[in-house]
């Protein structure tokens, strides 16, 4: 039988014996292979462009080697050692990128949150006072606050408040003294009293403690 023949089976198509067809299949995987590597090469190549391209931002590096470091927390002593070189680089790479190291705020990551916030504090741009202060009002208002203390994330952030000089900062301290002297909250006025005093008073607004305090006494008197 002529293997050139034009065969029909069950309505396919095909030419030449069964033994011409498989060599045929099997010359082909060869280059299948070749091209199939080929692909691969390339891909590998574009991903290592990509990478060198976009190298991993400075703050990120030095986020990266503190969440490596052990961390101690201790409500009586700073959460993050300024000393640490770590945190020394990463307050340096912060003060070119502020609003970067502002985004990282968000992270799901509590210490990074942390480390951030202090780093934001010993830069003092007061680019950062808003969110920082929508950050301290997002802990004080959730039911995580504890976790939140206990991670660092809300001693930072105050602390951070402290060094920033802004209006926006003194109107929120303010704010919040008043709302610790009054009796909705007179219970949190031995816990965060103190607090939002010594952030006034870092803000410079001694006089502002004294009217809030004679205010308050007023009020008293005249019940």
């Amino acid at each position: 039988m002529p293997t050139d023949r034009l065969v029909h089976n069950n309505g396919m198509a095909y030419t030449g014996s069964k033994r011409s067809r498989c060599c045929r299949v099997a010359s082909m995987v060869p280059r299948i292979l070749v091209c199939r590597l080929h692909v691969l090469l390339v891909l590998a190549a574009v991903v290592q462009g990509c990478r060198h391209d976009h190298p991993l931002n400075p703050i990120d590096e030095e986020l990266n080697a503190l969440l490596d470091e052990p961390v101690e927390v201790s409500a009586n002593t700073p959460f993050v050692s300024q000393f640490c070189p770590h945190m020394t680089r990463l307050v340096a790479a912060g003060q070119q990128d502020v609003f970067y190291m502002i985004d990282r705020l968000q992270d799901d990551n509590l210490r990074v949150r942390m480390y951030c916030a202090h780093a934001l504090g010993e830069i003092g741009d007061p680019s950062a006072a808003d969110d920082l202060i929508s950050l301290a009002e997002e802990m004080r208002r959730s039911p995580r606050r504890r976790e939140y203390w206990h991670s660092g994330v809300e001693g930072e952030t105050l602390r951070a408040l402290a060094k920033i000089r802004d209006p926006n900062i003194s109107a929120y301290a303010l704010q919040r003294f008043q709302c610790v002297l009054c009796a909705a909250e007179r219970g949190d006025f031995f816990i965060w009293g103190h607090t939002y005093t010594n952030l006034l008073k870092a803000q410079g607004c001694e006089d502002d403690i004294r009217r809030a305090v004679e205010f308050l006494k007023d009020a008293q008197r005249t019940k």
